[in-house]
């Protein structure tokens, strides 16, 4: 039951607790993230959506960055957030809400970006090159113009609630279609790595791709609850 409602005069769709809806806050740590997508200015980044954290966090660093979601009530929550970017409304960006166990909903300040001045005026200053699509990633065109991808646990997992694990087989399939679509020397952040490696990835490695054994390990110091793996497109 979803119907129009107004946040800072942009329409976004509402429920009766939005934030938990929209998924308000990424369960992978962003420092673990960075680490593993050592990002630059020269960067063209692709990135699953979700809640937006990692593509804003990414746009300190990197050129240019587009969010891809399959679910348009995340586009255009992100788009409120860059709006309130623009605005320089920073303790709304920052926020994000949890429901609780009496069916409310609790806004806590994220983090990574809350207080962080300098941080988000990086980001601020840079908000013409973000851009969010609603589109499936795995079926995105051109993606052979972008030098680096954020995958989250989107092979892993099975569409659209992404709460039932795949095979390890299929997702590990999923991976190499998905990356045979990828120019060369690409890279490539999988959060769910271990469920990315059956027995014949273990022995023969995997097709086309070679896993980045440094990055890999740089982000799984700073992860916690996710298995990150890094790879290149060969």
């Amino acid at each position: 039951d979803i119907t129009g409602g107004k946040m800072n005069d942009i329409m976004v769709p509402i429920t009766t607790y939005p934030p938990y809806k929209w998924g308000s806050r990424t369960n992978e740590r962003l420092p673990a993230i960075m680490a593993g997508m050592d990002l630059n200015s020269a960067d063209k980044v692709i990135a699953i959506s979700g809640s937006a954290d990692f593509p804003f966090s990414a746009l300190e660093f990197a050129g240019d960055v587009t969010g891809v979601d399959n679910d348009e009530s995340q586009i255009l929550r992100n788009n409120w957030r860059k709006k309130c970017l623009e605005d320089g409304n920073f303790d709304d960006f920052s926020s994000y809400w949890l429901r609780d166990m009496y069916d409310g909903a609790i806004k806590y300040n994220h983090p990574y970006f809350h207080g962080n001045r300098q941080r988000l005026e990086t980001i601020r200053a840079k908000l013409e090159h973000i851009e969010f699509i609603h589109a499936d990633i795995l079926q995105f065109e051109g993606l052979d113009a972008f030098t680096k991808v954020y995958l989250s646990n989107i092979c892993g997992f099975t569409l659209p609630s992404k709460s039932k694990p795949k095979s390890k087989r299929d997702a590990y399939n999923c991976l190499i279609d998905f990356t045979q679509k990828l120019s060369r020397g690409t890279l490539i952040y999988a959060s769910d790595g271990d469920r990315l490696n059956p027995p014949r990835a273990r022995v023969f490695g995997f097709r086309g791709l070679r896993v980045e054994t440094e990055l890999t390990a740089k982000a799984r110091e700073s992860e916690y609850l996710w298995t990150p793996t890094v790879f290149r497109r060969l």
